[in-house]
């Protein structure tokens, strides 16, 4: 591991396509921006198994490994799960790339518009 402090949205890509696992410890946290560059990439992810990011493998259909973020043994468990079957982990990184292509940014926006326009009706 090694501290790169600001790195480019380039240098981010590049990192995370070389990168043999994404790693999300958070105790806290309502979106796991790093799973989703990760599974948009196509990246192996082990992440805190914390309810927002529970919904994100509930809704997205995207794969990771999970730990309690506050027990080092089952964070190395699930580090040792990616690394020991690299196989295994490039093809949940494969299903969650597929995965990741079902959503678009218009798709997201056409969402959010119809949750709101039907928030007005509702009123």
């Amino acid at each position: 591991m090694l501290g790169l402090g600001l790195v480019s949205d380039e240098d981010l890509i590049a990192l995370m396509q070389r990168s043999r696992v994404l790693v999300n410890p958070s105790l806290s946290e309502l979106n796991n921006g790093p799973g989703l560059d990760a599974w948009d990439i196509g990246c192996p992810v082990a992440m805190s198994r914390i309810p927002p990011f529970l919904e994100h493998l509930e809704f997205l259909g995207v794969r990771a490994q999970l730990f309690e973020p506050r027990c080092v043994f089952e964070i190395r468990d699930a580090l040792d799960r990616v690394l020991s079957d690299p196989a295994g982990a490039m093809r949940d990184a494969a299903v969650s790339r597929e995965q990741m292509r079902r959503w678009t940014w218009v798709d997201v926006s056409q969402r959010y518009a119809d949750l709101f326009l039907g928030l007005l009706k509702a009123g």
